[in-house]
C-alpha cells in the first residue's frame, strides 16, 4: 500500500522512528505468522492502517488481536489506529481513540496526532 510506504519512509527519515514493514522486512523463508507475532511483540507501538480491504483479511485482524491482547497484558497503549477510508470498524477498535487519516490531502491536521500517539 502506497500511504505504508510514504509514512514509513517519512517516520524514518525526517523523524528517526524505526518501522517495521513487512514487504521490506520479512527475511525470505520466514513464516508470515512468526514475522508478525516477533515484530509485534518487540515494538514500541502497532499502527493499525483501517481500511475495507483490511478488515478482510484473516491475517490482518489477527494481527490487531496480537496487539491489542499485549496492550492488556502489559497494561499500555501500544496500539494506535489509523483510519485510512471509511469502513465498518469492528467493536472491539470502535472504543480506542484513533487518527483520522482519510482525507490524505490533509496531513497538517492529522499527522501531528500521529506523531502525538506514536510518541506517547
Amino acid at each position: 500500500m502506497e500511504w505504508v510506504k510514504k509514512t514509513v519512509e517519512t517516520l524514518e527519515k525526517e523523524y528517526g522512528f524505526v518501522c517495521c514493514e513487512y514487504v521490506r522486512d520479512n527475511t525470505p523463508g520466514t513464516q508470515l505468522l512468526k514475522f508478525a507475532d516477533d515484530s509485534i511483540r518487540n515494538a514500541y507501538k502497532t499502527v493499525i492502517v483501517m481500511t475495507r480491504e483490511a478488515f478482510q483479511s484473516g491475517f490482518v485482524l489477527h494481527e490487531i488481536q496480537m496487539a491489542i491482547n499485549m496492550g492488556f497484558s502489559e497494561n499500555r497503549n501500544c496500539v494506535v489506529p489509523v483510519l485510512l477510508e471509511d469502513c465498518d470498524i469492528p467493536g472491539y477498535l470502535k472504543v480506542l481513540d484513533y487518527v483520522d487519516a482519510r482525507d490524505t490531502k490533509k496531513r497538517d491536521i492529522w499527522w501531528p496526532k500521529l506523531l502525538k500517539e506514536l510518541n506517547a
